[in-house]
């Protein structure tokens, strides 16, 4: 009789909760930010070198909109996408932006990889680790080659708790205590990014 009680439970717990919010299970009811770190600070690095990406944050959020503290542990699916781009001056009136994760070695120390079977040469995907009070992420980025690059770290949406799918959080990323060189990009590129790109991006050449 267990394995039912247990069933019966989770379907009401996601059934109650789903219908208390007007977007159900279909959309963010919580929108939440989560702080990004990329260190050491600098613009340019040797092949070879370590760049570490990393995040830790307590579970209790505030909620952008209303400002209300949420607890928000047992997430599921929280987690991170990170491109990384080569800016490539082939000359003066052309240039290009190509995948390049496959320059970069890239060990995580804390979170878990998940393979990405879309754009496994621009894209790398994570999950998050969970702690006891709070969710972690480390990354470490060494670069096995010359160039010019960019770093995107990107948002996480559709989050839902283990216990329960509804209701759903969406995660933005914001940098702390980081410069991100954007200037490498504004310099190298003659288009003006949007202000998503510039929030997202991280700058750095590698000599």
């Amino acid at each position: 009789m267990k394995p039912l009680i247990i069933l019966v439970i989770a379907s009401f717990c996601m059934g109650s909760t789903c219908n208390k919010y007007p977007l159900g299970c279909y959309g963010n009811a919580y929108t939440f930010e989560i702080p990004l770190k990329i260190y050491p600070d600098k613009e340019t690095v040797a092949v070879g070198d370590t760049i570490w990406i990393e995040i830790a944050t307590p579970k209790q959020f505030t909620d952008l909109p209303t400002g209300r503290k949420i607890d928000f542990d047992g997430a599921a699916n929280l987690g991170i996408d990170v491109d990384f781009l080569q800016l490539c001056p082939d000359s003066i009136l052309e240039r290009s932006v190509i995948p390049a994760v496959s320059a970069f070695q890239l060990l995580v120390i804390k979170g878990t990889f998940l393979p990405d079977d879309l754009s496994p040469d621009r894209n790398v995907d994570y999950n998050y680790y969970e702690g006891d009070a709070s969710y972690q992420f480390k990354l470490a980025v060494i670069p096995k080659q010359k160039g010019i690059y960019v770093i995107a770290p990107g948002d996480a949406s559709s989050v839902y708790s283990k216990t329960c799918r509804c209701p759903k959080a969406g995660f933005q990323m914001r940098y702390k205590e980081t410069n991100q060189h954007t200037h490498i990009y504004t310099d190298f590129w003659p288009f003006q990014p949007s202000l998503f790109e510039l929030s997202h991006m991280y700058c750095l050449k590698v000599q």
